[in-house]
């Protein structure tokens, strides 16, 4: 069996329940990501092993040197899938999953992931087509147990001490997220500032520094508060409980926010989630409490105000009464194909007579180019001319004058 996960924390995390379950399981696992010399991972390919846990780099550069026979390799494991598939690890997983299904005895894949958007799925069955599905009823609804909070910042406010309140009332274990790694360190050192004992933790840190401070935000005597990217919102398993979780930058999307909501209320216990709402943040956080007031998934709301959620949408009775009403605006008296019949008439005829008029329109206009041409003093039928009766100027070119 081969287990890949997206990152080396979590494979991390994964080989540690392996080897866990290995002593009474009596079966061999072996780790294989940046954590691990190569030397060592070489070594450990030379003998049998019946549990290969590795980020997707890793195996696929195993696999891409021939180190690794695959022949007795029964099932492929991808956990947080989705991240596998739209995040930048598709030609890993692509050079992985080719060989597999290529051998004589096919290696069964199984593809795990808390949320699965449409993109993913159209991605997986290029990959692994007529892929059963097996889905709770709770996939992209909020986690039962938590309790969601959207506090609304207005223009000029200041969401650094709106997150002092937050820290400094709640006595238990907290995690902040940020959109950006800038965010991360400007938080990061703001709570500094301030004396909180915090960890940072997003993708920029040396990996030692990223598992010293994941390490003590999970010691029972470490910081209790941790300052991150999305980087720890997926794939991590923080014994413990995670008591609030701050969005201090709003997510972009749904799925994020169900990731970063979901380190809360973990396993039956109870959480607390408070989001900073800005400015540019009110569509998306509006549907979204909406969704969870409703119970309601949240995967296919936008922040785009012109595409409206499910439950907003009109329903396609109403859509057609509109059509109908539409129709009889433009075509009284007519009913169906009569009607729209009557309004392609009027369309034509309107076009008709838009193109008569400026074809007489450049008619004139070389009618009298032509007249200007044989007669300077003539423009157009009209003009003003020298008479010759009584030495005064007419109209007309002459043709009439005033006398004495």
């Amino acid at each position: 069996m081969v287990v890949l996960g997206p990152t080396r924390e979590l494979t991390d995390q994964i080989f540690r329940v392996c080897k866990a379950l290995s002593h009474s399981a009596k079966f061999r696992a072996g780790l294989f990501n940046a954590s691990v010399p190569r030397a060592k991972q070489r070594q450990m390919l030379e003998r049998p092993l019946d549990v290969v846990v590795a980020t997707t780099k890793a195996f696929a550069d195993h696999l891409a040197g021939a180190r690794v026979y695959i022949g007795d390799c029964k099932y492929v494991v991808l956990d947080e899938a989705d991240t596998m598939f739209d995040r930048g690890f598709g030609p890993e997983v692509t050079a992985i999953l080719g060989p597999m299904k290529k051998k004589p005895a096919p290696a069964n894949a199984v593809l795990v992931s808390a949320t699965m958007t449409r993109k993913v799925k159209a991605l997986i069955q290029e990959q692994i087509p007529g892929a059963a599905t097996v889905a709770t009823d709770t996939l992209h609804r909020g986690v039962a147990g938590s309790q969601h909070e959207f506090l609304s910042v207005p223009p000029g406010g200041d969401k650094l001490r709106e997150l002092d309140k937050l820290v400094g009332r709640n006595q238990g274990r907290v995690m902040v997220f940020c959109n950006t790694q800038g965010s991360c360190r400007a938080v990061d050192h703001y709570l500094g500032e301030s004396g909180v004992r915090r960890v940072c933790y997003h993708g920029e840190m040396p990996r030692e520094a990223r598992t010293e401070a994941l390490e003590g935000f999970m010691s029972p005597s470490g910081p209790d508060v941790m300052v991150c990217t999305d980087l720890a919102a997926r794939g991590l398993d923080i014994p413990g409980r995670v008591d609030l979780v701050v969005n201090f930058d709003f997510p972009l999307n749904p799925i994020d926010y169900l990731h970063r909501t979901g380190r809360t209320a973990r396993a039956g216990a109870s959480g607390r989630v408070v989001s900073v709402v800005a400015k540019r943040d009110r569509v998306l956080a509006a549907r979204i409490e909406q969704g969870l007031r409703r119970g309601e998934a949240l995967d296919e709301l936008s922040a785009d105000r012109s595409v409206l959620p499910e439950s907003m949408r009109p329903k396609p009775e109403t859509l057609a009464r509109r059509r109908e009403q539409e129709i009889q605006k433009r075509g009284k008296g007519l009913r169906g194909a009569a009607r729209m019949e009557a309004l392609r008439e009027r369309r034509k005829d309107y076009r008709e007579e838009r193109d008569r008029k400026i074809k007489s329109r450049s008619k004139g206009r070389a009618r009298a180019a032509e007249a200007a041409k044989g007669n300077p003093t003539a423009m157009g039928g009209r003009g003003r001319g020298k008479g010759r009766a009584g030495g005064r100027g007419g109209r007309g070119g002459g043709g009439r004058g005033r006398g004495p």
